[in-house]
């Protein structure tokens, strides 16, 4: 009777052979590595961090009664109306990092050579400073609203500031504290002044007549008035107006009878801020901040707008004969018509001035303002022969080009310490215009 003892001790033996399987293969995993055991508990640890996620907004909303808290253009501590689907402590899904020139992420929105927002919304009036952007852009709930994107942090959302009661906001320029802007809500074009530390806005220019074409520097706003218009004098009577903004103190620039317009601030070539105007129909004047220096060139020709950078100033004639081709009946001038636009460089302490392009044209629906930062200019041109193919160049301050770049009905230039950039539609913004940057070439 020896069978059961045989059987008890197969199985005993088969028992044993089973541990020995087991413990030898994992020995073997051991000297193997097993790589689902470190490196997945570190991804799951890495994606906890929800602190900011790619779809939180931060909107400011400004009204007549509560200063918002928010700073603006670059902070994201304000919690306002943050999105709900943000990561929880358990998940294994970090929060999408937001735009950036690998073209694989974001999906739908990635650009190989662009840098671009993620909103869908209709985007105007871009401007910079430093190494932040602002444009207007409409929001389909919010409505008009200012958005301010940080290019130093482009994984970061663009911000926004809601204020109340915009009636027609354009001519947008940003300073490194404020952000300024023309509006008509009053009636007449006025100035209005916005904080972007607390989102408080402020009336600077809300004369009897037309306020326009603001210019910011750190603490001082600058822009062309014509107070005396209401009272029947032509808008040529026009005057320079510097309100600083800690005093409130107000200068006001200019010759009377003349219309001084198109303020700009800019930079001396000893890096020294001034503010640059045009006097009548041909002159440029260049002012330093304390009136101690003071420039004056006729250029002999008449000119529409003007920029300064590093002691020298770009500017655009206004073209004094439209070809009548270009004209429509009842000599009506064609929207699709182009018209001469070269760009000009005058050096503010000689007067001497060279053309940077050669028989540059635009559609004079274009805007033709030249515009600089950290020694560079930017302005737009169109194609000859198609109006609506606009050409986008940059240029050091001596005129020689840096970077040209060919976009359909693109327009409104501005310019960056880090970007050039640009308003121009794009099919993945629903066909509406949108935000384009390109980085500086090393």
């Amino acid at each position: 009777m020896t069978t059961p003892n045989t059987h008890r001790d197969a199985r005993s033996l088969r028992a044993i052979y089973g541990l020995v399987a087991v413990i030898l293969l994992s020995l073997f995993s051991a000297a193997c590595g097993d790589d689902d055991s470190g490196a997945g508990d570190s991804d799951v640890a890495t994606s906890t961090d929800t602190t900011f996620g790619a779809d939180a907004v931060l909107d400011i909303v400004v009204d007549d009664t509560t200063s918002p808290s928010d700073t603006g253009a670059s902070t994201d501590t304000a919690a306002v109306d943050t999105a709900s689907d943000t990561a929880t402590s358990d998940t294994t899904q970090p929060a999408d990092t937001g735009p950036t020139q690998d073209t694989s992420t974001p999906p739908g929105k990635a650009d190989p050579t662009y840098l671009v927002p993620l909103t869908v919304s209709a985007k105007s009036w871009l401007t910079g400073s430093g190494s932040v952007v602002a444009w207007l852009e409409t929001d389909p709930v919010d409505g008009p609203r200012f958005a301010f994107w940080n290019l130093a942090e482009p994984a970061e959302e663009p911000t926004h500031i809601i204020v109340a009661n915009l009636a027609n906001p354009r001519e947008l320029a940003l300073g490194p504290k404020h952000l300024a802007y023309t509006d008509n809500r009053f009636g007449d074009d006025d100035v209005f002044v916005l904080d972007l530390a607390t989102g408080k806005e402020s009336p600077v220019g809300v004369g009897a007549g037309p306020q326009r074409s603001p210019s910011l520097t750190n603490e001082s706003v600058a822009f062309e008035s014509c107070d005396k218009c209401p009272q029947g004098a032509p808008f040529d009577d026009r005057n320079i107006v510097v309100v600083d903004l800690v005093s409130g103190d107000r200068t006001t620039l200019g010759k009377e009878d003349v219309a001084d317009r198109r303020p700009v601030f800019g930079t001396l070539g000893t890096g020294e801020t001034a503010l640059a105007w045009i006097e009548g129909a041909s002159r440029l004047r260049v002012r330093s901040l304390d009136g101690s220096l003071e420039l004056d060139w006729d250029v002999s020709s008449a000119v529409f707008a003007t920029t300064l950078e590093d002691g020298v100033l770009a500017w655009r004639p206004s073209p004094s004969v439209i070809n009548p081709d270009s004209m429509m009946p009842a000599g009506v001038i064609n929207p699709d018509s182009m018209i001469p636009s070269d760009l000009f460089l005058t050096d503010a302490d000689d007067g001497a001035t060279v053309s940077a392009t050669f028989h540059a044209e635009r559609r004079v629906t274009l805007d033709p303002t030249p515009v600089s930062a950290s020694g560079r200019i930017g302005w737009a041109s169109s194609q000859p022969g198609d109006p609506f193919s606009t050409l986008i160049q940059a240029a050091d301050v001596s005129g020689t080009i840096l970077v040209g770049v060919t976009e359909r009905e693109a327009h409104t230039v501005a310019v960056t310490d880090t970007h050039l950039g640009f308003i121009a539609p794009r099919s993945d913004n629903a066909d509406q215009d949108d935000v384009w940057l390109l980085p500086w070439p090393p």
